[in-house]
């Protein structure tokens, strides 16, 4: 595994915890930021993590609504990868 995609997997666990602090906007934006490294380097995160993703992201949902989740998510997806990477270092 590369440190790009350990970085992305690391976003999971940030979001995770940004969850655990009620604030799903901001977890949102972290999924879309590991979205973007992940697409840029062609790779899924492995099994494991993919579960925890899933699991977070599921969590995430029930505490916005839909729109909101959507936005969210969009908004850091529609960057470069060098802009996820520093949204990354500024908010995770």
């Amino acid at each position: 595994m590369s440190h790009v995609s350990s970085s992305g997997n690391c976003l999971i666990a940030f979001a995770g915890a940004v969850n655990g602090y009620k604030k799903p906007m901001c977890a949102a934006q972290l999924f879309g930021a590991r979205e973007v490294i992940h697409e840029s380097i062609e790779v899924d995160s492995d099994a494991g993590f993919q579960a925890i993703y899933t699991s977070q992201i599921a969590q995430t949902r029930t505490m916005l609504d839909e729109p909101d989740f959507v936005s969210a998510l969009a908004e850091v997806r529609a960057t470069t990868v060098r802009e996820a990477v520093e949204y990354e270092l500024e908010y995770g």
